[in-house]
């Protein structure tokens, strides 16, 4: 299946890119890399359409607190700067949602809330094609810049960059800290 890619280019966030690029990262009608135009055909196949004569959809808005650990299993199992444990996401799916409906998470960064559907409905599609990605400590990035050693702490793998954050953030004092830069510093000279 092919999608007629000309009459989706005037949509706000069309990638640049050749057609064959885009449809071979591409399975429509469940994933595009581009705005899926298969959402509404997914919805009328699945889901019920939003009829404003005869939906009566009413839900007070959520105010209970949805604190939680982030000690799970499963929110250990990768780290992402947004992520959110899928517990306290369960809590709004419960509220907000009837047996049957289709939650959809359109941007699916963690997948905490695949998880969390996963755990109160039969379907839950959800795709993350984001990188892995480490957000550096401003001290951190400042020795890296001052060093000219960026390049080479971006082209390390995740793990690796992870474990370099993972080191100074855990630091207890400014000078182990600051130690602890020189040592990743020295380490990405080599």
């Amino acid at each position: 299946m092919t999608d007629n890619l000309d009459e989706l280019r005037h949509i706000e966030g069309f990638p640049l890119g050749e057609d064959e690029d885009l449809l071979a990262l591409s399975d429509p009608p469940h994933y595009t890399a581009y705005p899926n135009p298969h959402l509404g055909e997914f919805i009328e196949k699945w889901g019920t359409p939003y009829d404003e004569a005869t939906d009566d959809y009413h839900r007070e808005p959520y105010v209970a607190d949805v604190s939680e650990g982030k000690n799970d299993p499963i929110y250990n199992a990768h780290s992402y700067h947004t992520k959110v444990p899928h517990k306290a996401i369960m809590r709004y799916i419960l509220h907000y949602t009837d047996p049957g409906d289709i939650v959809f998470d359109g941007f699916c960064g963690t997948g905490m809330t695949g998880v969390a559907g996963g755990d109160l409905v039969e379907i839950t599609l959800a795709l993350d094609t984001e990188p892995r990605t480490v957000t550096v400590p401003e001290d951190l990035a400042e020795a890296l810049q001052t060093a000219g050693l960026r390049a080479e702490f971006d082209a390390a793998s995740y793990s690796v960059r992870k474990e370099y954050v993972r080191q100074v953030e855990s630091a207890k004092a400014a000078e182990t800290r600051v130690r602890r830069i020189g040592v990743i510093v020295e380490r990405l000279r080599g």
